[in-house]
Order: C-alpha cells, then structure tokens, then sequence
C-alpha cells in the first residue's frame, strides 16, 4: 500500500506532500491505536493516492476495528468511506449521526437550505 521502499536512502526533505503523508500515517499506526485523527489526509495527493489511502482506511476500520476521524471538505470524495458524521459549521455541530444519505445532500439541507 505504501510503497515507499525507493526513498530509504533519500533526505526527508526531499519528499513530496504525498510522501510525507504516507510517513506520517505509518507514524501513526506503529502504536496500534484506537483511534485516528486525520486532518484533510487526501490533501495534495494524486487521485491513485486518494483511493488508495480511502480503501486502506477502510480496510483498517473494518478488519482493526481502529475508528477514524477525518476532518475533510471534500464531501463527496469520503462519502462512500463514512458509515457516520459530524457535520460541523462555524463551529456549531449542526448533524451527528449514522449518515442516512449523501453527504452533499445533508450539507445542504443543514447549512445551505437554512
């Protein structure tokens, strides 16, 4: 998944976002947490990287039973990962819960249509 054996002799410095992501994460799960708390993870990666860093926070989800946070923008592009949400506005939480349809949608019947 991570494929990052080719920059073992490279300076840090060097890499690129999508590389020091992949750093970070490995970081992260080294200590085989509970939870992870991902800030906007999908930022400046390709669109390879992208599914292929939502299949595997997926897979550790459900076969880990490690529960994600990710805080995101991007509706539609964790949509299909969420099974639930906070959906929070000008730092008011305005929905919580199993998410019952698309995220676009319960955006804008929360934020937009009020």
């Amino acid at each position: 998944m991570f494929n990052i054996s080719n920059l073992i002799n490279e300076k840090p410095y060097n890499f690129s976002s999508g590389q020091k992501k992949k750093i970070l994460l490995i970081q992260a799960l080294l200590h085989n947490p509970k939870l992870l708390i991902l800030d906007e993870p999908a930022a400046n990666l390709d669109p390879t990287a992208r599914y292929e860093l939502f299949s595997f926070l997926k897979k550790i989800n459900q076969e880990e039973n490690i529960s994600i946070l990710i805080s995101s923008h991007n509706l539609s592009e964790i949509d299909k990962y969420v099974d639930s949400l906070t959906l929070i506005h000008k730092g008011k939480i305005l929905y919580s819960g199993v998410k019952t349809k698309n995220l676009e949608d319960i955006f804008y019947e929360k934020v937009i249509a009020n």
